[in-house]
């Protein structure tokens, strides 16, 4: 009986662990798709948190350039990046050239 809960403790903290980092998204490749959508190179890119409502099969952020600030997002699956970095600026002009 001690060894059957032991098992399925151990079991339950594996699962978590694993559900916790699946719910973090890859900055690094957040960063890299958001430079190629604005590009720049993604050393000269930094990241924000999104005030946007999250939404299912998407992950939004923000990414800044040269002082200026651009709304993002990603297509997911199951917290997976699976698509491009979608980016516009928030003061309704052109992109970087």
């Amino acid at each position: 009986m001690k060894k059957s809960l032991l098992i399925l403790g151990v079991l339950s903290l594996s699962i978590s662990g694993i559900s916790q980092a699946a719910g973090q998204m890859n900055e690094k490749a957040l960063r890299e798709k958001a430079a190629f959508a604005l590009g720049v190179t993604q050393d000269r890119v930094t990241l924000e948190q999104s005030d946007r409502t999250p939404e299912p099969n998407s992950y939004f952020f923000n990414a800044r350039y040269q002082g200026k600030l651009y709304q993002c997002y990603v297509g997911t699956i199951q917290q997976q990046i699976m698509s491009d970095a979608v980016c516009r600026p928030t003061d309704g002009s052109d992109l970087p050239r």
